[in-house]
């Protein structure tokens, strides 16, 4: 029987600098983002590697690769165009599964390959440059009166609840709501988005079995198939929203209308989880520290400086995946062409290095990070709208429950690699100190 991807994700193998210490009991020596006791806090995990050799090498289900742990390799070479994006959507494609199912991932490997993510140069500067002024901070912040709305209606049916749970009720529903009135769809399908955009983004984070692909190559047509008849009033110039401006933008720049639809899909799925994680894991880490959940709740203004600590202490986005250009040599460390890098940014926002006291939780900080939503050509192109969802989400909330408090104060985690999201985040409204 072949090894899972459990057994081959922890051994660790001797880089130049990151050779792992003789002590069989270091964290590092175990490195393995499958395993529970990293899902549950795996910053200890991000130290112990950092110590021993910021740039390390270990072994996972496709072959050695390299984890970077430091700020300053993340900042200066995560925009580096020496490194390439992955090459997941042919991974994908390789696949060989019985012909009833090869259809479905290679439809799944045909609409990844055409996402930002994965593409490079040209055909992801046209890409972008379609987007336009769509995702400018100028761009969304004109949806700001809609999201104060959408917020105010999700809070609406919680006022007299003692407890609730954030995520069920405010963070995951919220980017749903709003993708939904900014591209103009039509309203009553946002359970259906969640679950199309949650089940796509997941193939960002392999491994996934053979049957999870097929899955996903099914969700790909379904989310065409309600899609195609939204572009095609587009392009008679009947649509409304940020889906008819894209229409538009796309219909002189040679993109065909597979590439529209694996872009709005790119776009709808990967701001649903990211969303409510950034808000999810921000509120607990707020929750879990009174002193500076009273900063917010004292001075809203600080609300926006905040959102970055959130980013920074507990990203949901843990790492980026890229590949060596070239041979090249980072701080004595020699990687090779083709070699498999992954930029680990929940690390790096806890780096010492560049981080006063980094392990802790501290809205005034005087230094904030500028990696988290990515470096260079691949920053995030929703980066300024998850920001605005969550400052309006965490302003309403700090109005409307003033003295709201955590019920446990031991998460649970999803079962994803490289994704750090809570499956719940139950808070109690506790009755406000006189």
């Amino acid at each position: 029987m072949s090894p899972s991807p459990l057994d081959l994700a922890a051994r660790p193998q001797g880089g130049v600098r990151a050779e792992p210490a003789g002590d069989a009991e270091r964290p590092a020596r175990i490195y393995n983002p499958f395993l529970p006791e990293f899902r549950r806090d795996p910053f200890p995990i991000y130290h112990a590697v950092r110590e021993q050799g910021p740039i390390h090498r270990f072994s996972t289900f496709g072959g050695s690769q390299w984890l970077f742990t430091r700020y300053r390799h993340v900042r200066d070479y995560l925009g580096d165009t020496r490194f390439l994006v992955d090459d997941l959507p042919e991974l994908v494609s390789r696949k060989s599964p019985a012909a009833a199912e090869s259809a479905k991932v290679l439809t799944l490997a045909d609409c990844i390959a055409r996402w930002l993510f994965f593409t490079d140069r040209e055909i992801h500067h046209v890409a972008r440059r379609a987007f336009g002024r769509m995702f400018t901070p100028g761009g969304v912040a004109q949806w700001r009166g809609q999201i104060e709305q959408n917020v105010r209606e999700l809070l609406r049916p919680l006022r007299g609840c003692r407890e609730f749970d954030l995520i069920a009720q405010i963070a995951a529903p919220l980017p749903a709501m709003t993708t939904l009135q900014m591209f103009g769809l039509p309203a009553g399908r946002e359970a259906e988005l969640r679950s199309w955009a949650t089940d796509m983004f997941r193939a960002l984070f392999p491994p996934q079995s053979l049957e999870t692909y097929a899955q996903m190559g099914e969700v790909v047509r379904e989310f065409s198939a309600y899609l195609r008849p939204l572009i095609d009033a587009a392009r008679r110039g009947e649509g409304t929203g940020m889906l008819a401006e894209l229409v538009r933008a796309t219909a002189d720049k040679g993109l065909d209308e597979r590439t529209v639809d694996a872009l709005v899909l790119m776009v709808i799925s990967a701001g649903q989880d990211t969303v409510a994680g950034v808000l999810g894991n921000g509120m607990r880490a707020l929750l879990l520290h009174p002193e500076q959940r009273a900063l917010v709740w004292r001075d809203p203004e600080c609300i926006p400086g905040a959102v970055d600590e959130m980013l920074r202490y507990d990203t949901p986005v843990m790492g980026v995946a890229r590949r060596a250009g070239e041979d090249m040599i980072i701080d004595g460390v020699a990687l090779a062409r083709g070699d498999r890098v992954n930029f680990a940014i929940a690390a790096a926002n806890r780096d010492p290095e560049m981080f006063e006291n980094p392990d802790a939780f501290e809205l005034r900080r005087t230094v904030r990070s500028k990696i988290t939503f990515g470096v260079g050509a691949h920053f995030c192109l929703g980066a300024h709208l998850a920001r605005l969802q969550v400052e309006v989400a965490v302003r309403a909330l700090a109005e409307e429950f003033p003295a709201l408090q955590l019920t446990d104060a031991s998460p649970q985690w999803r079962p994803t690699v490289l994704l750090r999201l809570l499956t719940a985040l139950p808070v109690r409204v506790a009755a406000p100190a006189p």
